[in-house]
């Protein structure tokens, strides 16, 4: 197998995604709508929401993020040894230098794509089969408002999938590298919190 490193900077190099900024009273489908709050008028994903904040010390405003539904996150391990399938996933906030990539889980999804709801398709959705055992984790407050995700490890044998492009299996030792290279994404980092405690 490639060595992580000479791996990652492969998909880096055959990154596609570009990402132009664009002011957000030009958006087709977002918008302030007639609640006051910015986001869709078919309240898909998420909402952006003002909020007053007062405390004994002083008081503010603030807008957080409030999703519509619940995000997922999984990790496959491999059966009866320590490595994890990962994948190289791009978003568009992440750093343009490395292709908006991060190393991430092998299913990190809001239950709107998971449903097919949005453009993004899901992949490895089919392995699940309901054994999952998921344990919820707060999102950050400062953020997000009461925003929950879910997450869950599911054990497989190897040899019973076959990689897509963009994944890969990884051991502890090289998650651990990668993290120091900042190529961990949040919720992967949450997820194997989640599996080793």
């Amino acid at each position: 197998m490639k060595e992580w490193k000479s791996w990652i900077e492969e998909k880096i190099l055959e990154s596609k995604m570009k990402v132009f900024r664009k002011n957000l009273i030009d958006f087709d489908s977002w918008g302030m709508q007639d609640d006051g709050n910015f986001g869709r008028p078919d309240k898909k994903f998420w909402g952006l929401f003002g909020f007053r904040v007062e405390t004994p010390d002083g008081s503010w405003e603030q807008p957080l993020v409030e999703e519509y539904g619940e995000g997922a996150v999984v990790l496959i391990k491999a059966r009866g040894e320590e490595s994890f399938l990962l994948q190289a996933k791009a978003e568009p906030g992440n750093d343009p230098d490395k292709g908006y990539l991060m190393i991430n889980a092998t299913l990190s999804a809001s239950k709107s794509n998971l449903k097919g709801l949005g453009i993004k398709t899901v992949s490895r959705v089919t392995l699940f089969e309901n054994e999952l055992d998921l344990k919820a984790m707060p999102q950050d407050g400062g953020k997000y408002s009461r925003k929950i995700n879910f997450y869950g490890v599911l054990e497989k044998d190897k040899e019973s999938i076959k990689l897509n492009e963009n994944e890969r299996w990884f051991t502890r030792e090289e998650i651990r590298e990668a993290m120091q290279e900042g190529l961990i994404a949040e919720h992967l980092a949450q997820a194997l919190f989640t599996y080793l405690i």
